[in-house]
């Protein structure tokens, strides 16, 4: 097999790292789909999701997971999934009671989203501006403050950042729901199709046995 670079990043209950070993729903499926084909573990580093984006689109042998398979993103990398789905979505505070009975009226509540993140490029695809934050937890603080009213990502990174600040899930109410997409394990371009066959049917295989059902239970999924 090619010498691939996994890259995956802060997002439990799918990638996390527990004493600087990454852990997870996505790296344990990927490890059980390693077996499935016969080869030895490899090294999984966890980086910030922009440099793996980056790497992503730059670096030939790079893989890197839960990635969004978004009909934006499909034509620029190779895709082996789903791992699980996920939602995209914009968010309000609660305790504010703001409404969007339309894409449209999104347009009208100053949002903040992460940089390359599949629910920003959604929203700047729809013509609807986007106030870069560097961090999910600098926007909640944005919205806190009232420097912005909204803030667009998915669940999946939305509960994460708000058990790190000791915040309950309640706080938050969906505005808008962008997609419901499934999360991939994403591949360079460049990635020939015969290994990516190879990891797709590992990954069948691996979504059908009840060991994957296991894993969901295990993670609170």
């Amino acid at each position: 097999m090619e010498d691939l670079v996994y890259l995956t990043e802060d997002l439990p209950p799918l990638s996390f790292a527990v004493n600087g070993e990454a852990t997870g729903l996505a790296v344990d499926v990927l490890r059980l789909m390693w077996q499935r084909m016969g080869e030895k573990a490899q090294p999984i580093r966890i980086v910030p999701w922009v440099r793996a984006y980056y790497t992503l689109r730059e670096e030939k042998h790079a893989v890197i997971f839960s990635t969004y398979r978004t009909a934006e993103r499909e034509t620029q990398f190779r895709w082996v999934g789903p791992i699980i789905e996920g939602e995209l979505a914009v968010y309000a505070l609660r305790a504010r009671a703001l409404r969007a009975e339309s894409l449209k009226d999104l347009a009208t509540y100053r949002i903040a989203g992460l940089r390359d993140a599949a629910a920003t490029i959604k929203l700047e695809r729809a013509g609807i501006p986007v106030m870069i934050a560097s961090k999910l937890e600098n926007a909640l603080k944005m919205m806190d403050s009232g420097r912005i009213e909204a803030l667009t990502t998915d669940r999946f990174r939305l509960r994460a950042t708000l058990r790190d600040m000791g915040r309950p899930f309640s706080d938050i109410t969906e505005l808008w729901v962008l997609s419901r997409d499934s999360l991939f394990y994403a591949f360079n371009k460049e990635t020939s199709p015969e290994l990516i066959r190879r990891f797709q049917e590992a990954l069948d295989g691996v979504r059908r046995s009840p060991e994957y059902k296991n894993l969901l239970n295990y993670y609170g999924i």
